[in-house]
């Protein structure tokens, strides 16, 4: 999606567009991770911090050509899902 604007009418224009798009995209997330176990509230913030993460990283990839922040924080974000997972999975079944 090209995110560049040229003037503030422009850019005003895109605002619906690119909401959209993250709605779509947190709303699939936080989907995955309801089917997955996860109690919807948390399903959601957890959807919010994987797709800013993915944001920020590719922002600082293509600002310092370098690939590394991403494999490093993507193996971070597994760790929090999976530790959402298995803390979901366990409290479904104390009860």
């Amino acid at each position: 999606m090209e995110s560049r604007c040229d003037s503030s009418a422009r850019c005003e224009r895109m605002i619906p567009s690119k909401r959209s798009a993250f709605e779509q995209w947190i709303g699939l997330l936080q989907a995955a991770f309801v089917r997955a176990g996860v109690p919807e509230r948390r399903a959601h913030t957890l959807a919010l911090l994987v797709e800013s993460s993915l944001e920020g990283l590719m922002v600082i990839a293509r600002a310092t050509r370098d690939r590394a922040p991403v494999l490093a924080v993507a193996d971070e974000v597994a760790a929090l899902i999976e530790g959402a997972l298995l803390t979901s999975s366990a409290a479904a079944a104390a009860r």
